[in-house]
């Protein structure tokens, strides 16, 4: 007769129970632990909940920004018809990868168009360092993230609005906002380099500013789309209008402080 193996795993006896079955169910584990978007936003899980966002969502809300359709379109709750479908859900990994890209975008059309033609004319390529980049880079990203933050202040300290309009959901308004901007400042960069020589100043000056023309007027609906597209009340329309005139204004004043800055 052969003996039990004493390392085999014994099941334990249960009367009126099948011996062959775990006691204990099984719980699936969720990897992602859902965000709690209704808890503090002091505590720092709740950041980090904001950059739980998968490649699909973000390149769902990359088209929806691109083509003026609401970001909360993208979100599990826009299936439903209550109010909470309404609100964006906060997320700031876009916001960081489309501030770098802006500013990358910037830097390579700009260097790769200058270095093309020095090459053509065989002129000698002066070598600016990476003052060019990290200048377009810091533009980006504080238009990004630090005008969010006055329009932030400006509407809870100044116009007294109590819109459900946190900085996260600002981040991630303005952050994709960008989406439109990384091809346009790419040709921006080209024209600047191509027509600097052979084209009158003023004729450079009006082709740029129609280019950043209408990354202004897609940027100004994207933005009347995510606060006032789902109807105006007595808060979106104060909103609006303190988020394109802090927009206009940091646009002017980065583009004209932080190339001194760095220079």
């Amino acid at each position: 007769m052969d003996e039990p193996n004493p390392f085999e795993d014994q099941p334990t006896r249960n009367y009126g129970a099948n011996p062959q079955e775990s006691a204990v169910p099984d719980v699936p584990v969720d990897p992602l632990p859902a965000k709690n978007l209704a808890g503090s936003i002091t505590a720092p899980s709740y950041y980090a909940s904001c950059y739980q966002i998968d490649y699909e969502k973000f390149r769902a809300r990359v088209k929806c920004a691109l083509t003026l359709h609401p970001l909360h379109e993208t979100d599990t709750e826009a299936r439903n018809e209550s109010e909470l479908a309404r609100e964006i859900e906060p997320d700031l990994y876009g916001p960081v990868w489309l501030a770098a890209c802006t500013g990358l975008a910037s830097y390579a059309a700009t260097t790769l168009t200058r270095v093309v033609r020095s090459a053509v004319m065989g002129q000698r390529l002066a070598h600016p360092g990476d003052r060019r980049l990290v200048t377009a880079l810091v533009i980006a990203y504080l238009y990004a993230w630090g005008t969010p933050a006055v329009v932030h202040v400006m509407a809870r300290l100044v116009l007294k609005l109590e819109s459900q309009w946190p900085l996260t959901r600002l981040i991630t308004v303005y952050g994709y906002s960008l989406a439109v901007w990384i091809p346009l400042v790419a040709l921006t960069g080209v024209l600047r380099v191509v027509l600097a020589h052979g084209s009158s100043r003023t004729a450079l000056w009006a082709t740029v500013w129609g280019v950043r023309a209408l990354g202004l007027l897609h940027s100004g609906a994207f933005f009347y789309r995510q606060i006032c597209g789902g109807g105006e009340d007595a808060q979106s329309r104060p909103l609006l209008v303190t988020c394109l005139a802090a927009s206009a204004v940091s646009a002017l004043l980065l583009s004209w402080i932080v190339p001194h800055v760095f220079a």
